[in-house]
């Protein structure tokens, strides 16, 4: 999960530092509204171009880390719901939830999928580092 960890630590960072040096919140809003719609187009194509393809378990488990680490931190940044729950961030989540319950019959009990969307416990797992 270092992968994910680094990317989901790098959005943090940059989200900090741009509000920090920035005082137009309308800027700002849009500015991170675009940079959520632009992540979420690209793993949606990612995702698109791989449709035969199933994920790997290391794959599924990074992809599953990043989109939730990153709808959360734009949540708080108070990028709006309607963005947020884009039809991207649905087809994304769907395809992740499909990848995994495939992971889980193909893996068995013994191999437990990293923070998915289908958990009920919908917390994020950071204190495991």
């Amino acid at each position: 999960m270092e992968l994910a960890d680094a990317y989901a630590e790098f959005i943090c960072d940059n989200l900090e530092d741009i509000t920090a040096r920035t005082h137009d919140d309308q800027f700002l809003l849009c500015l991170y509204e675009a940079w959520y719609t632009s992540n979420m187009n690209l793993l949606c194509d990612w995702l698109s171009d791989r449709m035969e393809i199933q994920l790997h378990i290391y794959q599924l488990n990074t992809l599953l880390r990043i989109t939730k680490k990153m709808y959360t931190d734009m949540e708080l940044h108070c990028v709006a719901e309607k963005i947020l729950n884009s039809r991207t961030y649905e087809t994304i989540k769907q395809r992740l939830q499909v990848e995994e319950a495939t992971a889980s019959v193909m893996q068995g009990e013994g191999k437990i999928v990293y923070n998915g969307f289908s958990k009920k416990n919908d917390s994020d797992d950071e204190d495991d580092d």
